[in-house]
């Protein structure tokens, strides 16, 4: 009362109880502090404020603080601005705004904290001692314990003394200290830690489903901070770091890893990962990588069975991975090196070695090679690949940047199909219709597009002494020495085998395949000369008695897999040969011995046709068997999948010995309806000429034309 009449009132005590402060912490009204119940008892004299005691909940946490401040006249606290070394005002905001996500499980966070100083010497401020306590809580998913702290500040100095974070699947402790004045800080490190809850936290659920963890994380390490530095950005601190880590089991898409371990340093921007090694499923991972503006460097040794990876990856790259088993592990060597952390700007070299192996069923001994990458592209050199029927060596070069495979040159005396198993197993099964007997010598050029199937450009030229098989029309031709090439033009395959031996002649052969997913038309143009008929009926009639030398070409088209798909046509010489004692003819040999005795099939040397092959049908209009003094000329259908014909044949004779009343020639018509490996033939006209036949009054016709 004394203080108010004087007209100079001084408060003694100022007592709150349950108060809101909204508070600007920069020059601007926003960003904000907001203090809730507030309750305090303040001591106010001229020299000194004393804080009784004072409490408030800020950001979801609870406060106490006591203390005394000299000199509160001389108080003018300057504003925080958001130039300040680490923007402090957005520091602050971005820290509310962290606390405020995190869902409290157990007892509400308390902080509490004894401080003083001379409020005229803001340099002065102290806190003499701060603790914080918290109980159990989840951060955007990830779940915790609790986090206990303790730290003073004086004379800008921020030490803190303890930091324990039990996370629950492990504990973390820390200490270290901040100098504002000196514009520098420190910090150690050790414990472990969990870390699907911080995959959860940081990257969401569908990442967090990726892992499974059963050991946690451990890590230990310092690090150190200075800012403000001249020549540098005024805001960017100049970070240092080096720590180790070590984790036990756990399994990424299923693929399990054992062990886990490195040692990572970070300091001027540049991120140094040294004597990493990871052991698991997949086999043994060592590595050193250098992370660096403009200069990044790897160097790994690698003892790895590759299709445990199978799961980590999706599309063409995981069907490969599935498609392959691997006795021994790949061996890999690489040092390379990157101007930017992009796949296309790596450089670098290295070798690789594979034992025992297979890809789609495809074995293989052992695999070699260096290799050189660099330009999008993994340039396998000194290839030396070696399979249970032959060898392999040569270049071969994977372009990742344009999903092509390149083959320089492959030269091979293992089986062409299984190689390209291990490439591209369509170009594989059209080679597998080409049974080598023993693998030829190959030569592979060109290239196989490995996204777009219409960049394929590959050559294979082929050298098989041994002969090769071909099935066709269900039976197996076996042909002898035979050389050509193979040629995979976009999603065709074209065949050219010019010189080849087939039954004691020889054959020429173009055929053109689709490769295309459910096309699986092809076309064959055949030749052959002087090829041994006997064992050509044999093999397709099971008729043994035919012989001569056969001569002709086809060329027809057809769907694989439907006999009656084919369509084409040809012609055929057979010379040489029994050509009556034909599974087709034989019969009708005999009927003409009866009709004209002499007439066998002994005598009929040469034939000839031309004729189309539709729907299971060879239609021939113009058959022409040549004979001693006679001729026979026909036309018909033979249904070779069903086993019957349709023919007709009409034999021309002239001069024969007993022919009787026919002075110059007299046409005899045969026809057979019916099975065409047992075939009936009947004479259309029934005559009987020669010796000790009875003398027949022929029905008058008009004269004919010799």
């Amino acid at each position: 009362m004394q203080s108010l009449l004087r007209g100079n009132p001084i408060p003694e005590r100022i007592a709150l109880r349950d108060t809101t402060l909204d508070i600007p912490v920069g020059p601007e009204e926003t960003p904000r502090m907001r203090f809730e119940h507030v309750s305090a008892i303040i001591l106010w004299s001229a020299d000194e404020i004393r804080l009784v005691q004072s409490s408030f909940q800020t950001a979801g946490i609870g406060v106490r603080v006591t203390g005394s401040f000299r000199n509160p006249k001389a108080f003018a606290p300057k504003p925080v601005g958001g130039t300040a070394p680490g923007k402090t005002a957005d520091t602050i905001l971005a820290v509310q705004n962290a606390l405020l996500s995190i869902r409290w499980t157990g007892a509400r966070p308390l902080l509490t904290l004894e401080a003083g100083g001379d409020l005229g010497d803001t340099e002065s401020l102290r806190v003499d001692r701060a603790l914080l306590f918290t109980g159990s809580g989840e951060w955007r998913g990830a779940p915790f314990r609790g986090l206990q702290a303790s730290f003073t500040f004086a004379r800008r100095r921020l030490v803190m003394e303890k930091l324990r974070f039990d996370q629950g699947a492990g504990m973390l402790q820390a200490a270290g200290e901040a100098d504002f004045g000196g514009k520098s800080g420190s910090l150690e490190f050790s414990g472990s830690l969990g870390p699907a809850g911080l995959i959860r936290a940081l990257s969401g659920e569908a990442a967090a489903s990726r892992w499974e963890w059963t050991d946690p994380v451990t890590l230990s390490g310092e690090a150190s901070a200075r800012w403000g530095e001249t020549g540098g950005p005024p805001d960017a601190p100049r970070l240092s770091a080096i720590a180790r880590v070590a984790s036990g089991c756990f399994r990424y898409k299923g693929v399990g890893v054992r062990t886990c371990s490195a040692g990572i340093a970070w300091r001027d921007g540049k991120l140094l990962l040294r004597d990493f090694h990871a052991e698991g499923d997949p086999g043994t991972l060592e590595a050193d990588l250098m992370v660096a503006p403009g200069d990044d460097r790897v160097r790994l040794k690698a003892s790895l069975h590759p299709e445990a990876f199978a799961p980590m990856v999706d599309g063409k790259a995981a069907e490969a991975l599935r498609s392959l088993v691997t006795t021994d592990p790949l061996i890999l060597a690489f040092e390379g090196w990157a101007t930017a952390p992009d796949p296309l700007r790596l450089r670098g070299a290295g070798t690789l070695e594979l034992g025992k192996a297979s890809m789609r069923e495809s074995p293989i001994r052992s695999l070699t090679s260096s290799f050189g990458w660099g330009g999008g592209a993994v340039d396998f050199r000194d290839i030396v690949l070696r399979m249970p029927e032959g060898t392999a060596s040569g270049e071969f070069v994977y372009d990742y940047g344009n999903m092509e495979g390149r083959f320089p040159e492959v030269r091979s005396t293992a089986d062409a199909a299984s190689i390209m198993m291990w490439i591209d197993p369509r170009i594989a099964k059209s080679i597998r219709d080409y049974r080598f007997v023993t693998p030829p010598v190959t030569r592979l050029t060109g290239k196989v597009g490995l996204r777009d199937p219409l960049h394929n450009d590959l050559m294979i030229e082929v050298k098989a002494p041994s002969g090769l098989g071909y099935t066709l029309i269900g039976k197996n031709l076996p042909f002898g020495s035979t050389s050509g090439t193979v040629h995979l033009l976009g999603q065709k395959v074209l065949v050219d085998l010019p010189d080849s031996r087939l039954f004691g002649g020889g054959v020429k052969l173009k055929a053109e395949a689709s490769v295309a997913p459910g096309d699986t038309r092809f076309h064959v143009t055949a030749g052959v000369e002087d090829v041994d008929f006997r064992t050509l009926t044999k093999l397709y009639f099971g008729y043994d008695e035919s012989g001569g030398r056969l001569s002709g070409s086809y060329d027809f088209t057809m769907t694989g897999g439907d006999d009656l798909s084919m369509t084409g046509k040809g012609n055929l010489l057979i010379k040489d040969g029994k050509v009556l004692a034909m599974l087709v003819l034989g019969p009708l040999s005999l009927l003409l011995n009866d009709i004209i005795p002499g007439v066998g099939y002994q005598t009929a040397k040469k034939a000839t046709a031309d004729f189309t092959v539709s729907e299971g049908v060879i239609d021939t209009r113009d058959i022409v068997i040549q004979g001693t003094g006679f001729s026979m000329l026909g036309n018909g259908k033979i249904h070779y999948l069903e086993d019957r014909m349709e023919m007709n044949m009409r034999l021309n004779a002239q001069g024969l010995p007993g022919v009787v009343l026919f002075p110059v020639s007299k046409i005899l018509e045969y026809e057979s309806v019916g099975s065409a490996k047992h075939p009936k033939w009947r004479p259309k006209i029934l005559p009987k000429i020669g010796p000790g036949s009875p003398q027949a009054t022929p029905t008058p016709t008009p004269p004919q034309a010799p």
